[in-house]
């Protein structure tokens, strides 16, 4: 196989290569977004049992129920929590142990977020090292040099 021949197989190889990695970089952004909406609602949901537990019982308030909208009620009860578990299984907590675990949850979320973002550096890194073979590949077939 001739030299030119060994270049047009790896720029093929490398295109390949770039393609993959650009739609892993893709998804990698995705679930980072997911991973900080999730980190945002859970902060907000700490934030709001450690504003309501020193509420008195029968005190009204608004509480949001989404896209900046707000529903008037009376906390009926402010020591306990029904917290998802998973699976549509809510288990009522004590509201000092919904936070823990809320708190919890909050941080392993921060960890996933940090090694999505070491993932998103290295498949970044990976990427420019492929354009820039390519770009040198594409360099030297143009002059009828081989690389």
């Amino acid at each position: 196989m001739d030299n030119r021949t060994k270049m047009e197989k790896e720029i093929e190889q490398l295109i390949a290569e770039i393609s993959i990695l650009e739609q892993t970089a893709e998804n990698i952004r995705q679930r980072l977004t997911i991973a900080e909406a999730t980190y945002n609602e859970h902060r907000q949901t700490y934030d709001t049992l450690n504003s309501l537990r020193s509420e008195k019982p029968n005190t009204e308030a608004l509480i949001a129920i989404g896209s900046g909208s707000y529903i008037k009620c009376v906390i009926v009860d402010v020591e306990s929590v029904l917290l998802n578990m998973g699976s549509n299984v809510y288990v009522e907590k004590k509201v000092d142990d919904a936070m823990k675990i809320i708190e919890e949850r909050a941080n392993s979320i921060l960890k996933l977020r940090d090694s999505l973002q070491q993932q998103l550096v290295n498949v970044a890194t990976r990427l420019e090292e492929a354009r820039r073979r390519l770009a040198e590949l594409g360099r030297s077939m143009e002059g009828g040099r081989t690389a």
